[in-house]
């Protein structure tokens, strides 16, 4: 908790502000994703090793993007940013990027006529339908993750309860008494989701 021009944040920077966790879930997600292209490479294993490797690259960017948007969209500061919009234009660049790195690696570019006359044949390939797939299930699952470890930071009533109880206490002081008690189920709840995840690959 950080003190502003005299009055005490009711955010909790500590736990929120962790750019190492986004890292550690991209981390987690990526094993997963490694899973699922080793079997998709085992039923294809016609697949240029360039393509496998850039689907695990580009599923684990965007995780680790996905990660740390929604680290830094819980800031107090970002909370007009917090839309469906925001979120479709973010996965939208992930897709751009994933498909410009998929010409420049493994397709080659097209020409201009072939993506002017055809351009869902051009854009929509076998390729990147699944490159695309793979992105939106990390991306997903990052979100996901994140979210359930940033509800586990300290809320604001009980960093304004905190804040209280280092002050001493007045008779129109009445103190706000946070329950913690669901954080035990919900760290059950988020091992037993990635249990889910793993073993459904």
């Amino acid at each position: 908790m950080t003190q502003t021009n005299g009055t005490h944040s009711t955010f909790d920077h500590a736990w929120q502000d962790s750019l190492l966790r986004p890292a550690i879930i991209a981390a987690m997600v990526g094993c997963i994703l490694v899973a699922i292209t080793s079997f998709i490479q085992h039923i294809a294993p016609g697949l240029p090793p360039a393509y496998v490797a850039l689907l695990r690259t580009t599923s684990i960017g965007s995780a680790l993007i996905g990660g740390y948007t929604t680290t830094i969209l819980v800031r107090p500061s970002q909370r007009q940013r917090r839309t469906a919009s925001f979120r479709l234009a973010e996965l939208g660049l992930i897709l751009f990027l994933a498909r410009v790195i998929l010409w420049a690696a493994v397709e080659g570019f097209p020409d201009f006529a072939s993506l002017l006359l055809q351009p869902f044949g051009v854009l929509l390939t076998l390729r990147f339908v699944v490159n695309a797939f793979l992105i939106l299930i990390a991306w997903g699952m990052a979100i996901v993750v994140t979210n359930d470890f940033l509800s586990m930071g300290l809320q604001a009533d009980e960093l304004i309860d905190l804040d209280a109880a280092s002050r001493p206490v007045s008779g129109d002081d009445h103190r706000i008494q946070s329950d913690r008690r669901a954080l035990p189920s919900a760290v059950s709840a988020n091992a037993g989701q990635w249990a889910e995840w793993s073993s459904s690959c």
